[in-house]
């Protein structure tokens, strides 16, 4: 079986004065029967006057909804949820994780997504980046034929710096737990409700080539 990876790659080009989300990403692990472990996982500028979530709200795409803390790092500031791990202190990003459990009503197609008020202000691509939705989503295909079946795993953190007059790339290191191939292609960043944001590829605002490797995932910024 092959799986498609949609990138939903926003092209950051901002300053410093960021609010909150900067990426994401939604994955799913099967367990038994109908039920499936999702993991939400944001990255977060992390500064004291920085929106922060210590839970966040789960669309489980059955029109159910959960609300899940978030489970990784220390408990000194969330009263009921822990406080995330900061894992580039100097461009004080944040990785953040919120884990459930759901058990769905029967085999289909699942859009499992989040949605969040507060993006990272400054990105050239997104007009009034602050004020626009941040969302993600993953697609949950359940099917007795296919047996049980999780999402591919990104192991290389959406954070890295681009530097003026050098080629940027960037390859999020997926993997699938199942044994399936992968495909990737470019996607529209999405804002409230999932609607597409037509601005991060106009030439307006993002100057040269954007591709990706439909093979390996390399995202080239040239």
């Amino acid at each position: 079986m092959k799986k498609l990876l949609s990138i939903l790659f926003s092209l950051w080009l901002f300053n410093l004065s960021a609010t909150h989300n900067r990426a994401g990403e939604i994955t799913y692990r099967w367990l038994n029967g109908l039920t499936y472990e999702v993991t939400i996982t944001t990255y977060t500028r992390s500064c004291d006057l920085c929106a922060d979530r210590c839970e966040l709200e789960i669309n489980w795409g059955d029109g159910n909804t959960e609300i899940l803390p978030r489970n990784n790092g220390n408990s000194n500031r969330c009263p009921n949820a822990r406080d995330g791990v900061i894992i580039d202190p100097a461009n004080q990003i944040r990785k953040n994780t919120y884990v459930g459990t759901h058990t769905y009503p029967a085999p289909g197609s699942y859009l499992i997504y989040m949605e969040d008020r507060n993006r990272n202000s400054g990105i050239n691509n997104i007009l009034n980046s602050d004020q626009v939705p941040f969302y993600i989503a993953s697609e949950l295909f359940i099917s007795p034929s296919l047996g049980g079946n999780s999402s591919p795993i990104l192991t290389n953190a959406p954070v890295e710096r681009g530097c003026i007059n050098r080629r940027f790339e960037h390859n999020p290191g997926a993997f699938d737990p199942d044994g399936d191939s992968l495909a990737y292609r470019l996607a529209f960043s999405r804002a409230e409700n999932g609607d597409p944001i037509q601005t991060i590829y106009d030439p307006q605002y993002v100057n040269d080539s954007v591709r990706i490797d439909p093979n390996n995932g390399t995202l080239y910024w040239d």
